[in-house]
């Protein structure tokens, strides 16, 4: 077994003048990943660079990760992680659901269930629902997160889709970056943290951090730790 950046499924940005990509062109895409090695880095399922997995037409997207058990700390569940000029890194539908799951472990920091970092997208287009949920392990310490969105990423439906966010984590979600929808909007957070202080359920913090619906209702729902 190795130790750092040993990942369940790699979608790699950019291959020459190709964008890398799992699609379909109308049927649903399902990507299940997990990270192993005994360190940091091991991720279940990492989109980089302006990779995508998406589905076309009604096509749902279903993607699970999890991070590496015997890992120490960075081992994400899932994490779409940054541009390539003008391609962004992407979990997507045309029009069907996109469901992401990921559970950070390790036993120290950093262990993201699902992140979503430097432009990074998780979106469903036409009516689609968009539902991310995140876990990171109890075992690991301070900043491991369920949901993280951080500066300048995005989860969102493109029409009235329903967006759904679940985290648990030391805290449960963190918003730097844009949760959107014209549809309604519920996000849960639960922090997880027994033994420290500083922790929240949600935490929306950052000059740029929205969580916005032009015409549905937003429910939000946080536990502190104990």
């Amino acid at each position: 077994k190795g130790t750092t950046q040993n990942y369940g499924v790699f979608v790699d940005g950019l291959s020459g003048n190709a964008v890398s990509t799992i699609t379909s062109g109308g049927g649903n895409v399902k990507v299940e990943g997990t990270g192993n090695g005994t360190a940091y880095n091991n991720y279940g399922v990492y989109v980089f660079n302006g990779g995508q997995i998406t589905a076309g037409g009604n096509g749902m997207v279903d993607v699970t990760g999890f991070g590496s058990i015997t890992g120490t700390f960075r081992n994400n569940g899932v994490f779409v992680d940054g541009l390539s000029g003008t391609n962004i890194s992407s979990i997507t539908s045309d029009g069907g659901n996109v469901k992401v799951e990921g559970t950070g472990r390790g036993t120290m920091d950093s262990n993201y269930g699902a992140y979503v970092l430097n432009g990074g997208q998780i979106t469903a287009g036409g009516n689609g629902e968009v539902d991310v949920t995140g876990f990171c392990s109890i075992s690991g310490t301070s900043s491991s997160n369920g949901v993280y969105v951080n500066i300048a990423s995005q989860i969102t439906a493109g029409g009235n889709g329903k967006i759904s966010v679940t985290g648990t984590g030391f805290h449960g979600i963190v918003v730097k970056g844009e949760i959107r929808s014209n549809g309604d909007i519920f996000v849960n957070g639960t922090s997880n943290n027994v033994s420290g202080k500083f922790d929240a359920g949600i935490k929306i913090t950052g000059k740029n951090a929205k969580v916005t619906t032009s015409m549905g209702a937003i429910k939000l729902n946080g536990e502190g730790g104990n």
